[in-house]
């Protein structure tokens, strides 16, 4: 993040940039802020957005390796399976939190 910039200001920045999706603020929903420690310390804030699946995403290749849709099933399984494939955040509650936001439509 750039000095300046919001947790929201910065994941539209980045998500343009990264996947060349352009999304407007009331797209995202904030889920939650957490502080990791690891081999490094550092705070993530974490996003949902709602997405159509004839997305064409641009990749940025220094950023972006892939995209890849998956299911909530498929999600949750790998998460359980392979925890350390991801953020910690996604084992403290953040799957259902998402969940319970997706199903407010």
């Amino acid at each position: 993040m750039e000095k300046g910039e919001t947790y929201e200001s910065n994941i539209l920045k980045e998500i343009e940039e990264e996947i060349g999706v352009s999304l407007e603020p009331a797209d995202i929903q904030s889920i939650g802020n957490f502080y990791e420690e690891t081999s490094h310390k550092y705070f993530v804030g974490t996003f949902y957005a709602k997405i159509d699946s004839k997305t064409n995403f641009v990749l940025q290749k220094e950023e972006v390796e892939a995209v890849k849709w998956i299911s909530w099933f498929d999600l949750e399984k790998d998460i359980i399976e392979n925890p350390t494939k991801y953020l910690l955040s996604l084992n403290r509650g953040i799957l259902e939190r998402i969940k319970n936001w997706k199903n407010q439509d």
